[in-house]
């Protein structure tokens, strides 16, 4: 195989799901992997080390935008519920889901934004035997799921605003499903996870925007995606290897053009 065959079968592809521009894809390799590190996690009373996919803190401003978009898609969510009852339209049940499940995002986004720690490290924490998110809000805590526990990897995207309205912004995110997300979510201070998670009618127990995360988002998807199918190489994650492995993940994304 040449050099150029070589490096094609060793990219990462984009994940299927995901919406793709090439403004986007330089916005994401633009990120790089720098603040990919080690850390210490303390879950269930004891203390792991983990590789910290960080994301970005929300600030205070960003959180009153957040609370405003919460009210409009509940609003929303309101009236197309009782214009659908009212006209015996089921049809519009989807509608309503799609509606709630955005509203409840966007509460949880503007609590992160008004209630988070100024000290706050937030992001994903993968351990050797689980992944952990926090969002820096401590009302919230933490969410830590096992790798077992773990069904698949999501990836798909959420535009926003009215059909007839342009340009509607879109954002690519990331998913991760629960073989039995209420085992996930049964915990003290994962009432909004459990409520995104009913909205959305789904088993998905941990969603992240591509926008919230302080490293490229496509390096974070595919970390994920390969400790989750590689369980003999998860014990690199308590040490500087997983790292380095991480990192490397930057070099394989796809091109910028297609």
């Amino acid at each position: 195989m040449t050099d150029e065959q070589n490096a094609r079968a060793a990219a990462l592809p984009w994940p299927p799901g995901w919406r793709w521009t090439k403004r986007r894809a330089r916005a994401y390799r633009a990120r790089g992997t720098g603040q990919v590190r080690t850390v210490n996690v303390d879950v269930d009373g004891a203390r792991e080390p983990a590789v910290l996919l960080p994301m970005r803190r929300t600030s205070r401003l960003q959180g009153i935008g957040f609370a405003v978009l919460g009210v409009l898609f509940a609003v929303m969510t309101g009236v197309v519920a009782v214009a659908g009852v009212l006209d015996r339209e089921w049809t519009a049940v989807p509608g309503v889901l799609v509606l709630g499940a955005l509203a409840g995002i966007f509460g949880t986004a503007a609590v992160a934004g008004l209630r988070g720690r100024k000290d706050a490290m937030p992001g994903l924490r993968l351990t050797p035997t689980r992944v952990v998110f926090d969002g820096g809000v401590p009302a919230h805590g933490q969410l830590a799921v096992s790798w077992n526990e773990i069904r698949d990897m999501r990836a798909f995207v959420v535009r926003y605003g009215m059909r007839r309205i342009l340009p509607r912004p879109w954002h690519n995110w990331l998913g991760i499903d629960a073989h039995d997300p209420s085992t996930v979510l049964g915990g003290a201070g994962h009432a909004a996870a459990a409520r995104i998670t009913r909205a959305m009618n789904s088993d998905t127990v941990i969603a992240v925007p591509d926008k919230r995360f302080a490293m490229n988002p496509l390096v974070a998807f595919h970390a994920v995606d390969y400790y989750l199918n590689h369980p003999a190489v998860r014990g690199e994650l308590a040490t500087h290897d997983g790292v380095r492995r991480v990192a490397g993940f930057d070099d394989q994304v796809v091109p910028e053009s297609r």
